[in-house]
Formats: structure tokens, sequence, C-alpha cells
């Protein structure tokens, strides 16, 4: 999409109607194209240009703009950008504004529209011819109106009957062996400068200039425009409003360098005479420089990219690099112009240096960035405290951002991206760009997003690459990947994430990236001077199940918290062997689960406790509760664990009880609920998981967790053990400092899975201890 708000330069011609004495202005004798003239370049001291809002405001005060010329004129160009929603307009002419001239004689002719001879999605280019001189002018009805240019012309230079719009557009170049660019007419030229066919020219069906032997080059600027715009649309607006109002064959100059540091190609040939320097185009190719340098001044980029053309051309027809041979337009014998502009004119000695050697390579910045967006950070113990969490199911996007830090145009970029598949899976993408706004929030959809090369938008997949086309200097474009969480993370793998990196980046020149075709590969060039990649890591949890598995830092928790705190001395995962570990003493010790909880007692009649416990039986007991409730001893089951220091895997029949049902949103255990005859008030105590399963479907909720298929513990009848239970049920401030194994004296190991203590088994309670041996295991899944 073309912008309009780029003060890009399109140059316009009108006819007038009603100030004419005779049906037809005539154009006065001068030489064209064909022929050297003096004729043959822009006099910028003849321009007006209202380049901001307040010189347009302060021109049209009053609704009209008043010019008073010294000298007597015969014809006006226009060159302006308007917003056409705004803009009186006509459909056919698409003008935006009115004018009349004061006749020599002191005659005012009577208001008319101008003629627009080249229109683009806002940019114009006109022309007043008049048929006797007038020595001033007035515009009115200039309804948005964004630029413009107005240029004096003492006689006709517009040639009635040639328009840049009637002549047929450039064909295609074909690319030599080589890889430079050629046509049937032209030299190869190098394949970094952007072809007339790639612009869009307008193609004279003749060659135009004079044939010469190219010994000099010249340097300008083009003063309006002043900024690069939708480049092409510029190019050919440029070219419009030197065929319709100067009345050349042709663009003038035989190159012109964009002020993103890219090349394009003028005339067709540079050894036929372009139309730049009056009276001087002979023997002289010109550059110009998009821009005006009496006020702004040129970038690194510019310079460079021009150094590299008129390195080129001085190679090619073995001009001197001197500033005697390559100078300024006004430079140059018989010139009347400020062109180049001082300071422009002063970066000509660095321009000259560079050409002879080549051209100094621009710095390259290229910065990628991963962020979630529409994701919580509900889980924030740990090592997870600052990282994305989602729940499986839930749905949310990834974001690659790749910004084009340098002041030069990259191309033919690639980026590369990662997946972390099966945890999380990409649904959809699409690309957008932040042109021409840069600001990193105007996001429009991008070229790219429909390149074929690309994969299909349902069919990203876990890796893979995307054609990104082209960055301008400042440009960041956005990949918008649409996510879903599909299995529980912990424990099975570092935290997934989503990754980009650039696998292959070029200037204008060369390769500056490549290629990096994974994200661990090495890269052989790299002008970035840092890896250009980044990542996004998120954990995804899940809502009934708890492995504990994640031993990166001992408060991964997965939210599990206990109180009251002064009952805990330690609550902490263990990191060597992947356990909830406890040291507690007090008999209303409990540990709460998480806020995401959420099981369907329907689906799950079975809880599954893999624990152990050192200090002989305990009575332990489950409470549950749903949305709104609080922990009661209407919802709470109670049974004995053994306490010999092994694991056992206890199977609780939850359905046994009447109150389990719904969906159950908090639980609570206590793994001390009661003191046994013998056993101690407290103790260490490990939990290796806790899930949930079927006794129907024989399936758990833990992914990668066979069914645990022993019998279920005896479930006490009495209500006996702690009689107070929490009746908050959201209170999960678990109190405490957490203990390094080193800080437990009793922990040991035994058979290499699990910290120890020591204690007694009671008697009456062998028959436990049997049942655990008889394989209350389960196995886990290794992914």
């Amino acid at each position: 999409m073309r912008t309009l708000r780029w003060w890009i330069v399109g140059l316009v011609v009108v006819a007038l109607a009603g100030c004419s004495k005779s049906s037809e202005p005539q154009p006065a004798e001068h030489a064209l194209v064909e022929a050297e003239s003096a004729h043959l370049d822009h006099m910028h001291p003849n321009l007006v240009l209202l380049n901001t809002p307040q010189k347009i405001a302060g021109a049209f005060d009053g609704g009209t703009a008043r010019y008073e010329r010294d000298e007597p004129f015969r014809q006006v160009g226009f060159f302006y950008t308007a917003d056409p929603s705004m803009a009186d307009t006509n459909a056919d002419t698409k003008q935006a504004f009115e004018y009349r001239v004061r006749l020599t004689d002191g005659q005012w002719s009577a208001w008319a529209p101008i003629e627009v001879t080249w229109y683009e999605d806002g940019i114009h280019v006109g022309r007043v011819l008049l048929d006797e001189e007038a020595g001033e002018l007035e515009i009115r009805r200039a309804a948005g109106l964004d630029w413009l240019q107005v240029e004096f012309y003492e006689e006709i230079a517009a040639r009635p009957g040639v328009l840049a719009r009637d002549l047929p557009v450039e064909q295609p170049s074909e690319r030599v062996q080589n890889g430079d660019y050629v046509t049937v007419q032209q030299k190869a030229i190098p394949s970094y400068v952007v072809t007339r066919s790639q612009w869009g020219a307008r193609n004279p069906s003749k060659v135009c200039g004079s044939s010469h032997d190219p010994y000099r080059q010249a340097i300008h600027h083009t003063y309006s425009p002043r900024t690069d715009g939708d480049i092409h649309a510029t190019m050919r607006g440029i070219q419009a409003y030197h065929i319709d109002s100067n009345g050349w064959c042709d663009i003038g100059y035989h190159f012109v360098v964009s002020q993103a540091g890219k090349v394009y190609q003028g005339r067709s040939r540079e050894d036929r005479t372009g139309a730049h320097v009056g009276g001087q185009n002979s023997g002289n190719i010109g550059t110009c420089f998009i821009g005006d340098f009496t006020s702004q001044t040129p970038s690194d980029a510019q310079i460079n990219a021009a150094a590299q053309i008129v390195g080129w051309v001085g190679r090619t027809y073995g001009i001197p690099f001197n500033r005697t041979s390559i100078k300024g337009h006004r430079e140059h014998a018989g010139q009347s112009t400020s062109c180049p502009g001082d300071n422009l004119l002063a970066e000509l000695g660095t321009l000259v240096s560079r050409a002879e050697n080549g051209g100094t390579p621009a710095d390259y910045d290229v910065s990628v960035k991963v962020n979630w967006l529409g994701t919580d950070n509900f889980y924030d113990q740990g090592a997870s405290a600052s990282l994305a969490d989602a729940l499986p199911g839930d749905t949310f996007q990834a974001e690659i951002l790749i910004t084009n830090k340098s002041d030069e145009v990259i191309r033919n970029v690639w980026a590369g991206y990662l997946v972390e598949e099966p945890y999380l899976e990409a649904t959809n993408y699409a690309i957008y760009s932040d042109h021409p706004s840069y600001d990193q929030s105007s996001w429009t959809i991008n070229s790219a997003d429909s390149d074929e090369d690309n994969p299909a938008k349902d069919a990203l997949g876990a890796e893979g690459k995307l054609d990104m086309h082209a960055f301008s200097p400042g440009e960041t474009k956005r990949v918008l990947i649409d996510m879903k969480a599909n299995r529980y993370s912990v424990g099975a793998i570092e935290h997934p994430d989503v990754r980009g990196w650039i696998q292959h980046a070029e200037s204008p020149t060369g390769t500056i990236f490549g290629d990096r075709d994974s994200w661990d590969d090495g890269v052989e060039t790299n002008e970035l001077g840092h890896e250009a990649r980044a990542h996004a890591q998120m954990d995804v949890l899940d809502p009934n199940a708890w492995l504990f598995d994640d031993t990166s830092d001992e408060g991964n928790l997965e939210g599990w918290t206990g109180k009251p705190a002064e009952h805990f001395e330690q609550l902490k995962v263990n990191t060597n062997y992947g356990l909830l570990s406890q040291k507690i003493s007090g008999e209303d010790a409990r540990i709460i689960s998480p806020g995401w909880t959420n099981v369907p007692a329907e689906e799950f009649d079975q809880l599954v406790l893999r624990v152990r416990s050192h200090d002989g039986v305990h009575t332990k007991a489950v409470f549950w509760a749903r949305e709104g409730e609080s922990f009661s001893e209407e919802r709470a089951v109670r049974f004995e664990a053994a306490g010999d220091g092994e694991y056992h895997d206890l199977v609780i029949p939850l359905g046994e009880h009447t109150e389990w049902s719904g969906a159950v949103t908090q639980l609570r255990i206590d793994l001390l609920d009661g003191e046994a005859p013998g056993a101690e008030a407290s103790g260490w105590y490990d939990v290796d998981s806790i899930f949930f399963q079927s006794s129907v479907a024989q399936t758990t909720s833990a992914p990668g967790v066979d069914f645990v298929d022993a019998a279920p513990v005896a479930l006490q009848t009495d209500g006996g053990g702690n009689g107070d239970p929490d009746a908050g049920g959201t209170d999960n401030d678990a109190g405490g400092d957490p203990l390094t194994d080193e800080d437990n004296e009793n922990l040991t190991v035994n058979d290499g899975c699990s910290a120890t203590g020591s204690g007694n088994v009671p008697v009456g309670a062998a028959w436990v201890i049997l049942a655990a041996f008889l394989g209350f295991t389960r196995r886990r899944d290794a992914v």
C-alpha cells in the first residue's frame, strides 16, 4: 500500500483555460534533450517549495496563495502531494486547486483548473502553459494539500502532446551470466542497481541523449522531493515531471540514490548524455541524491551507496577519482544553482575516497525479539517466577519481531523459527510490517505474508524458515503466531519455547548474515556482530497432575504451598531427585494445591499419591472443595500409610465419598493428620507425584504416566484425626525458609532415589508394607 504522507514530489503540468489569447500555446525555440543545451538542468532558484504544514497554511492564508515574479514567465510546473479524500478533485483530472495569472498588460485571467498530467495515489505532476507572458500567479482551493513545489519557466519548456503517461512501460531486463543486469541497448550495470523496469519507468521508445565518451561525473540532489516516500512512485513522479514539465526525453539523471541507500537506474545508457548540468552534459554522468541538502544531512548509507555506483562508473569508463573529475552540480562552469546543497557538497571528498576504495560497507545491525501475547504468569515460584504460563488447551500468541537497525536497506531476509512441540503447537500465523511509521505499533500486512515460498497458514510446523523480503532502515516486521498449549511440560523439558533467528540476510552488495539453518548452527558470514536470535520460554502446567520433576530450582513447587507457616521447617523441591520434600512439626500442617486446580470428579474417581514417610505409620487426610467452597470435614477422607522410608503409591478411592462430584478447584493434603501409637509428631515427608486416575477407563490425568493397578487404601470411617481444618481454604502462604539438603542432618540417600530418615514400623501396619511391595509403582514417560 502506498502512503500519501511522504513528501513525495510528483511534477504537475496544467493547460491554462480562459487566460490564453490564442487557442494553442506554442513552445519557444530551444534545443530538446537529444542535443546539448543550457536548459538541460534544474535551476533551483526558480522553485517555490512549501514542505511543512506551517508553510502551506501561511501561503494560503485567506484561501489563496499569490506569487509575483521579477521576470515574466510563460510556464508553471507543479509537483505536489494531496490527500484525494479531502481535496476538491475531479475524477478525470484529479486537480487539487485552481489558478489564475496576471498578464503583462495587467489583466487577470479567469480562474481555471490546472492540467494534471500525472497522478498516482496522491502524487501529482502538472503544468500551466501560457501563450503570452505573465508576471503573477495565484492559486486557490488547495484542500488536502500535503506538500507543494511550484517552478516558473521564462519560456515554454514542455512539449505539447508528449506526456509520460502515454508512453509504454519499460519492459523487464534480462540477466546476463555474470549476474549483472543488461538490456538490448545498455551496458551491463551492477546487480545491486534497481533497474528501470523494476521501478516502473516509462519507455520513451528511443535512445535519449547524444553519444558521448564519459570522462567526468556530476553529483546532484533533488531538492524536491526531500524524502523517499514510496520510492518507486517517487522515481515515476520525477520521470513524469522531467518529461511533462521540463520537456525532456526521459528522466534527466543516469542514477538516483535513495535515502535508504539504494541505487536506481535513471537513463537507460551512460554512454548517452543526460539532462542534469546545463551546457555541461557531454561526457558527464549524473548521480542524484534524494533529499534537500541545503537543510538535510546525507546519511552514511546514502554516501556509501553513491560511492558504490560512482566507483563503478569511474572504473568502467576510466574516470579519475578526484575532485576535478567528480564535482557537485554548482561547481561546473556556467551554473546558477545551490545544487547539491552545502551539506552534500561537504561530503564529496569522502564520497570520492570511498568510491576509489570500493565503498565503505555500512554498519549492519538487525535485532530479533520474541514475546508472548495473551498469557498470564500465574505460576510465580522458583525458576518459573518470571515466565509465562498456560494450561493444556489454552490459546495465545507468540510474536517474533525483526528490526533493521541499520542505516541501509537489507534484503532477501529469511527468518528461522522453532515451536517446541508437542507441548506447544502453532495453529496459524501472519506477517506484518510497521512501514512507513516505523513505530512497532502501526502494523499492516506485509507482502511476505502471501509469499508462496512460505508455509501454509495452518501448517507452520515445528521448525522451518520464512521469506521476510526486504527491510527499510528502521523497519520492523512481525511474525504473529497463533499458539495452543497441548501438553504438561514440567520436568519433561526445560521450559518449552518459541525461537526466532535470522537465517539469511543481504545488503545491496552481498550476504551479511548466513546461513543458519537451525538454532544451534554456526554462521559462516556475520556482519551483524551478534547472534541475531531470540526466544521466549513458558511453562505448561496441569490442573490435575503434579510430578515435581523440574529440578532446576528448589522453589519449583508447581504452585503448592504449605500452612501454617510455623509448622514447616522446610518446603522445597529436592533438586537431586525431583521430590516435593518437607520437614514438618505439628499435626495440623498441610499442603494446598495451586489456584489453577481443576479436577473433573466424574472423570477421575481415584487420587494417586506417591509418597514416603520416615517416622512410622501416620494417618493422612485429603480435603477438597469446589468453586466458592471452603475446606470442610464434609469433604474429607482419612487413611493410614506406612512410614518405613520407602515409596508407596497410595490409591485413594475418592469416588466412594458422596461429596466427590463436580469440578474440584482446591485440594488439601495433610501428610501428618494425628498421631498413631508410637509415632513422632514431626518428621520428613516426600511427595514424588500427585495425580488422578479412572478405575473404569484405567487412564490417568498425568501425561505419560501409567494407570496404577493397585488395591485402594482403606478409608477411615470414624472421622478421626485433625478436627480443625483450614476454614479459609485459599491461604497459600508457605511458611519457613527452605532448607538445603545439607541442612537436614537426618537426610540420607536410599537406593539412589530419595532423602530418607529412620523410624520403626508398627506391627499393626504390616499389611500396608506388604501391599506396597506388590507393585504400587508408576512409570514416568521419558519424553
